[in-house]
């Protein structure tokens, strides 16, 4: 009995600790969409816990961190079958590279949108990562409500991988709860393929520091199709230094 009460006054203080702590933190702007890249970067000292749930049981990690408040770096690596009874595996290319780096900031240039170049390698669910790529973000505010606009260009890597493109955008209907929907075109390895994909999903902020999200990937395909999946996202950020 005395060890019950224990776990629960321990459970209870690890949750206060928590809750505490991530009351504080910043609101963050969005540093990715569904499946696309934006040009916001993390801020100088926070770190970014990624985890989502694809089809089949896979489970994709992304951590980040802010070196500057233009730049961060981080590595990915995705598991399929994680989740479930299946054996899990490790994708080909894991882990991944992720950098993003700032080149204007639409809130001190006033005339330039938000302009950055990035790179990441994630590999999960049998679609390259972005690779190279160059974005252009904006936010328009509508009312009480506002939205971020994005759009870019990107070089897949490895051999014979085409240039993609991309556009999507977040509409905030309140501080907590925006809806998302995106447009790609996906570079596939089985088979070898480029095809168009739209993504659509809700995220929910609950407080500052904690998003969690759920998406339906290539809901609708234009060319040859890929995989549908649907997919849970949770992310986690916080001061480091």
């Amino acid at each position: 009995m005395k060890f019950k009460i224990i776990v629960v006054v321990f459970l209870l203080c690890t949750m206060h600790y928590v809750l505490c702590t991530v009351s504080y933190a910043q609101p963050q702007i969005p540093h990715d969409l569904i499946n696309i890249p934006t040009a916001y970067p993390i801020q100088k000292g926070n770190y970014c816990l990624d985890f989502r749930v694809y089809g089949g049981g896979g489970v994709l990690t992304k951590i980040r961190l802010g070196l500057l408040d233009s730049l961060f770096l981080g590595l990915s690596l995705s598991v399929d079958g994680l989740i479930g009874s299946s054996i899990p595996v490790i994708p080909a290319e894991n882990p991944g590279v992720i950098a993003k780096f700032r080149i204007f900031d639409e809130i001190t240039s006033k005339l330039w949108p938000t302009i950055s170049l990035g790179f990441d390698s994630s590999h999960y669910w049998d679609v390259k990562g972005k690779g190279f790529y160059g974005v252009i973000s904006k936010e328009f505010p509508i009312g009480k409500m506002f939205m971020h606009g994005h759009t870019g260009l990107n070089w897949p890597i490895g051999s014979n991988a085409p240039m993609g493109f991309f556009v999507g955008s977040d509409f905030f209907f309140t501080p907590e709860f925006a809806g998302i929907g995106e447009f790609e075109l996906v570079y596939g390895d089985v088979p070898p393929q480029l095809y168009g994909s739209f993504n659509f999903g809700f995220q929910y902020t609950p407080i500052p520091s904690l998003q969690v999200g759920f998406s339906f990937r290539n809901l609708f395909a234009w060319g040859t199709a890929g995989k549908n999946t649907r997919e849970i996202h949770i992310g986690y950020t916080n001061k480091l230094f």
